[in-house]
């Protein structure tokens, strides 16, 4: 009994056993199966959010560049308008030079425009905000960029990829014309730094980008931990072939590397042609896919053998599907939410949840509740926008039009406060028809950065502007002050030349013509100077000099005029150290200044004073000099004291239409000051006078300036009578001839004539040896300049042609200009117009006996 009770148990555990066993092989197959199915499903599905993810990569990427082409665009928009503007004031060559040059170092440190230059192509000549010796001969017409700009008049064009010139360096142009014309502005695009590996960062390992122009040409490209091997010329371009040829419309396509590997390839085509690549290594797309299936088939092997395969099939497929959604994170980590949309049927699903948004939303529902949702946390001036932009109407109408794609910049709140998100709308052929994703991105830091750009931006075109209309009240203001002047000139001209006049008159009218040609000489002078200031500064020349006499030696210009306009004048001077190493005319120049304002803005009976002293120094040889200017007249506003040293600015409240000025007198003396290491301040009040205090250190010498003074002196002292000396005088202008003349015969030189550089070259050399003693030269006249001239003159095979003075005679009075003389073998310089003592002590220095030899 007991036995066959065993027996049974025996059989009936073994039955269930064997039941067991059955349902083991049953729930084996039938996992096995759905593995199988599942892992079909799961690389499908891969390969078409990989598809998803990589045209999004490639997209973004590509962007990238775009965006930084639209900078550039808007800076090559904003140089044509500024050059077309220059061009209509008549502005010279070097001035749009300059520009060029400032516009360059705005765009680099404001637009954030590193690697790029600017030229132009005005009126036949290329003019660049970078120097290059080729510039010259360099042929622009026939360039690519500036046949672009022809063809595309009036907008952005882009060129295709070449090599520049000048850096070597792969390079795109945009070009546009300016204005009207036949004249074009272009900004280079460098592709310097092609390698941007932190970029994929966010594909698997072995993941490449190469962006092409629509020729062909590698533009740039980035790898995450990619084998340098596979950036071979040939590679680069079978991947653009297969891009063009539509290799990356299927999701299961692939491309084989030069190892022979296969590569998921992905492209996207940005709307100038430029196409963009992402290839993703075979290997990583369907590593998944593998370890389910050496899973599956271990499960099999334990499910045959321990018949317990149950528990750890099912502790497999977590595990997968942990490092499955790994994957999908990688590719969609760019966007912190995200929705696939059915446009047909009006519902979303949730493929990525926004945190904050996920307890209003369920995980399938209708688009319009979506929206709704959206809106909510919208900032409410975007609501109405956002509402039309992403309607279900306005998305099946932009698939109807074959549309890529589109999005938006939004202000969204978060928590108690708004951030800058990007709106995406993403289309693809990997997914299904009527299907689109919604992607949402956080771009506050960079929107904030962009907004406030722009806004410096439009407070540099407000002060450009502002600066503009100074400058043309300046130009207006000094039309009217150099004609009034000039039209005094003209009228006592004519009333000297009408007969029946006394001489007493005349003479009365030729003193006002004298008077008015100093006036128009020093706006002359102040435009000129003006024109260094703008050009990048002064040349400065230091030589021993005595400070006080130097001082004394200007203020004794002044005391006649003082005196005549019962203006008392009171000079104060306590120095230590006397002789200085500075530029006398630079100093004069300061000093004139601040004195000729002191004498125009003051009244009979107001007091002019100067201070000179010496204060201690940090240097043994170099001490503190400080000049002090005042005056109890007119004085200035408050706010003008602020604006003082600004070109172009002038009060107008006391009568300034009858003081002769441009407005640039004191800009130029701050310019000095600074550029001689100094300090300049003021101290004003209306009707209480104004106060100047020029502060500069100078080096004290230990040569005595007397020593020269008493050379020049003696120089002075010689002779005046040149009789039997014979002067060479070239001179294309006829008046200019006759005014030389009749000064050179006053001191009985004999003058010989030539009216341009070849006819004094050809006096010269046909002339016996020694018969000229000196030459006037003039610099620019036709057929040969004065430089020419004198270069030829030097090089001549005779005795004398490398001894005789030459004296530069010209307009030009820049320290450049007298650099240009001297290397052409001239002796001397002479500005016009000529000033019979500058003359007078010019000829007895090169005249004498000493001078010949």
């Amino acid at each position: 009994m007991r036995k066959g009770r065993k027996k049974s148990v025996i059989a009936g555990l073994f039955a269930s056993g064997l039941r067991q066993l059955r349902l083991n092989y049953a729930f084996l197959i039938i996992v096995f199966l759905v593995g199988f199915v599942g892992l079909y499903i799961v690389t499908q599905s891969q390969f078409q959010n990989a598809q998803l993810a990589g045209s999004e990569v490639a997209a973004r990427l590509a962007r990238d560049l775009e965006n930084q082409g639209m900078k550039h665009q808007f800076a090559l928009d904003n140089a044509a308008r500024a050059i077309d503007a220059m061009k209509k004031e008549n502005a010279a060559a070097a001035r749009i030079t300059q520009w060029l040059e400032e516009y360059l170092v705005y765009m680099k440190q404001s637009l954030d425009i590193a690697d790029t230059d600017i030229y132009c192509y005005v009126d036949g000549q290329l003019l660049a905000g970078t120097y290059w010796e080729g510039d010259a001969t360099y042929d622009a017409a026939s360039t690519q960029w500036y046949q672009n700009a022809l063809e595309n008049r009036g907008e952005v064009a882009y060129t295709d990829a070449y090599i520049d010139v000048v850096t070597g360096n792969l390079v795109v142009t945009l070009s546009r014309t300016i204005d009207n014309s036949d004249d074009v502005v272009a900004i280079d695009l460098y592709m310097v730094d092609k390698n941007r590996g932190s970029d994929l960062e966010s594909l698997p390992e072995g993941s490449l980008w190469t962006i092409y122009d629509a020729k062909g040409t590698l533009l740039s490209y980035a790898g995450n931990h990619v084998d340098d091997q596979n950036m071979g010329e040939e590679y680069v371009s079978y991947l653009f072939e297969e891009a063009q040829q539509g290799a990356a419309a299927d999701p299961e396509s692939y491309v084989l590397d030069p190892q022979g590997r296969k590569q998921g390839i992905y492209s996207y085509t940005t709307d100038f042609g430029w196409v963009s690549v992402i290839t993703i290594p075979y290997a990583k797309l369907l590593a998944n896919a593998r370890l389910m299936l050496f899973f599956f088939s271990g499960v099999l092997l334990l499910y045959l053998a321990l018949a317990v395969a149950a528990f750890l099939l099912q502790r497999a497929s977590e595990e997968k599907n942990k490092q499955y959604e790994s994957v999908i994170q990688a590719l969609s980590n760019m966007f912190y939410a995200m929705f696939l949309i059915d446009m047909d049927a009006g519902t979303f699903q949730i493929f990525r949840p926004a945190e904050d948004l996920l307890p209003k939303l369920q995980q399938s529902d209708r688009y319009e509740h979506l929206l709704e949702v959206i809106e909510s946390v919208i900032h409410p001036d975007m609501e109405q926008s956002l509402a039309e932009t992403f309607s279900l109407e306005n998305i099946r109408k932009l698939v109807e039009e074959d549309s890529n794609g589109f999005g938006g910049d939004f202000r969204r709140r978060f928590g108690n406060h708004y951030e800058w998100v990007n709106i995406q709308l993403l289309f693809d052929k990997a997914l299904s028809r009527g299907q689109a994703i919604l992607a949402f991105k956080k771009i506050n830091a960079r929107k904030v950065s962009e907004i406030e750009k722009n806004r410096l931006l439009q407070e540099s075109l407000e002060m450009a502007h502002r600066s503009m209309d100074s400058r043309n009240q300046f130009f207006s203001r000094i039309s009217h002050d150099m004609r009034t002047p000039l039209n005094a000139i003209i009228g006592l001209s004519g009333l000297a030349l009408r007969e029946g006049d006394s001489q007493e008159k005349n003479t009365d009218y030729f003193r006002k013509i004298n008077d008015s040609s100093k006036h128009l000489l020093l706006l002359i002078n102040d435009l000129l100077d003006l024109s260094k200031l703008e050009s990048g500064g002064y040349n400065f020349k230091e030589e021993p000099l005595n400070l006080e006499h130097q001082v004394q030696q200007c203020v004794e210009l002044f005391q006649e005029q003082l005196h005549d306009q019962n203006k008392e004048l009171t000079v104060e001077i306590q120095l230590k150290d006397r002789t200085v190493c500075a530029d006398a005319m630079r100093l004069d120049q300061v000093l004139n200044n601040l004195l000729s304002n002191a004498v125009k803005y003051t009244s009979p009976g107001d007091k002019v004073g100067v201070r000179l002293c010496q204060l201690s120094g940090n240097d043994q040889d170099k001490m503190v000099y400080q000049l002090t200017v005042w005056d109890t007249g007119k004085g200035m506003s408050e706010e003008f004291c602020r604006r003082i040293f600004v070109p172009y600015e002038r009060e107008e409240r006391f009568g300034a239409a009858n003081v002769i000025g441009t407005g640039l007198g004191m800009p130029i003396v701050h310019t000095l000051v600074t550029q001689m290491g100094g300090q300049i301040s003021v101290e004003s009040k209306l009707g209480k006078g104004s106060t100047f205090v020029v502060t500069i250190p100078l080096r004290v010498s230990r040569e005595q300036a007397g020593e020269r003074e008493h050379e020049e002196l003696s120089t002075l002292g010689q002779q005046e009578d040149f009789s039997g000396k014979r002067i060479l005088l070239v001179e294309d202008n006829a008046i200019n001839m006759e005014i030389a003349e009749e000064l050179l015969k006053m001191h009985g030189l004999e003058v010989t004539r030539a009216w341009n550089g070849q006819e004094a070259v050809d006096a010269f050399e046909n002339s016996p040896p020694g018969y000229f003693q000196l030459i006037l030269m003039d610099m620019q006249m036709p057929v040969m300049d004065g430089c020419t001239a004198a270069r030829t003159i030097r090089a001549m095979a005779r005795e004398d042609s490398g001894r005789i003075p030459i004296i530069a005679v010209t307009a030009n009075a820049f320290s450049e200009d007298m650099a240009d003389t001297a290397k052409a073998g001239m002796n001397a310089h002479i500005s016009k117009p000529i000033e019979f003592d500058v003359l007078h002590k010019t000829l007895l220095t090169y005249l004498d006996e000493k001078a010949m030899k």
